[in-house]
């Protein structure tokens, strides 16, 4: 979806939403990482806390990064920039192409 002819604003605003993507998808990665590990792996208790404890201070990074993010991307309200977004999009296809 990042158009080279599309505005510069909207190829700023694809580009958050791609962090975004990327950020939230470590943390869920995390998430089952730490899950598998508590179901899977036979690891001593002490081991176990300690990744616990690695997980949760990187997930709360990960969450504090997504929540700026996400903050960024919604300064305006959501119809604003999906309308700007399907304008764009317009745009870009064209006049005759309404999809």
């Amino acid at each position: 979806m990042l158009c080279p002819a599309w505005p510069v604003a909207t190829r700023a605003t694809m580009a958050v939403l791609e962090q975004l993507g990327d950020t939230l998808g470590n943390d869920h990665d995390l998430a089952l990482l730490q899950q598998f590990v508590g179901e899977h792996a036979d690891i001593a208790p002490d081991e176990a806390a300690a990744l616990d404890g690695l997980i949760a201070a990187r997930e709360m990074k990960l969450q504090a990064a997504a929540l700026k993010l996400g903050r960024r991307l919604y300064t305006a309200t959501p119809k604003a920039l999906c309308l700007r977004l399907r304008e764009d999009w317009q745009a870009w296809r064209g006049p005759g192409d309404r999809n």
